[in-house]
């Protein structure tokens, strides 16, 4: 319609809409995670750009890494000509799991942040290697 108070409820403005809904930032709630292994450890990295350190939170519970970041944002801005104020807070917050698949030494974690990257290296727990012998020895 070319009523600027009749809203427009077409098909196509209808998809935009959903997608714009999809789209907010409120909704992506996870964060890039990669998971490296070898027969000695794990190396998790996860991708937390703008995240303080202090805001991160690691724990390893149950053969899991649970990784939470916290993000606040503080926007101001003045206008003296117009005499017009802003302010903007936001404050989100993002988890992830990452299941470990093999038994881990939890006192031997260690965990460093630079440039939004967090790193976080797992020592695998090393079981007994145990020798299959021919039956006629067992006995």
């Amino acid at each position: 319609p070319s009523d600027p108070f009749i809203p427009d409820f077409s098909f196509g403005n209808v998809l935009e809409k959903i997608d714009q809904f999809f789209a907010q930032s409120f909704l992506k709630q996870g964060f890039k995670v990669r998971v490296q292994e070898n027969e000695e450890k794990y190396i998790i990295t996860a991708e937390l750009p703008g995240v303080k350190k202090e805001d991160i939170q690691i724990r390893i519970l149950d053969q899991h890494l649970f990784i939470k970041a916290k993000i606040q944002e503080f926007y101001s801005m003045e206008d003296e000509v117009s005499h017009m104020y802003q302010k903007h807070a936001s404050y989100r917050q993002m988890s992830r799991v990452i299941p470990l698949f093999h038994p881990v030494m939890e006192n031997q974690v260690k965990a460093s942040y630079r440039d939004g990257l967090l790193t976080v290296v797992i020592r695998k727990k090393k079981g007994k290697t145990i020798h299959i012998e021919d039956e006629s020895q067992m006995f």
